[in-house]
């Protein structure tokens, strides 16, 4: 059976991550919206991965660099089980620069509400 969970985000600026928990056990893949204002000179996003029981291992899964809001990018993550979402963007020129955007994350696990260190996720 097939589940699905949704986390929205704002970054406080630039270079500030986001970091999301995956809520699923078995999470095949991710797809991410961003919404992109103020008129930035230039925008650069990386999604990461994190494996906790890995002593915090980081995956960089994708990167996206534009000035526009997108929808939809999708990424796969094979059969690898990721315990945390780091997402940061960085941006340079505009006025009133707002980034903020959605992940939606699917895959055959069940949920699970397992606590997590918060903290480590944000100092990798």
């Amino acid at each position: 059976m097939t589940q699905s969970a949704s986390s929205s985000f704002v970054f406080a600026g630039p270079g500030v991550p986001v970091a999301l928990q995956n809520h699923l056990l078995d999470t095949s893949s991710i797809t991410v919206n961003y919404t992109v204002a103020g008129s930035p000179v230039t925008v650069s996003i990386t999604v990461e991965g994190i494996i906790l029981a890995d002593g915090g291992s980081v995956a960089l899964l994708d990167t996206y660099t534009g000035t526009t809001s997108v929808s939809g990018r999708s990424i796969s993550l094979g059969s690898v089980s990721y315990d945390w979402f780091r997402i940061t963007a960085s941006w340079t020129g505009g006025s009133n620069v707002a980034i903020s955007g959605s992940m939606q994350s699917s895959g055959s696990g069940p949920t699970f509400s397992a606590a997590q260190n918060l903290v480590s996720v944000h100092s990798q």
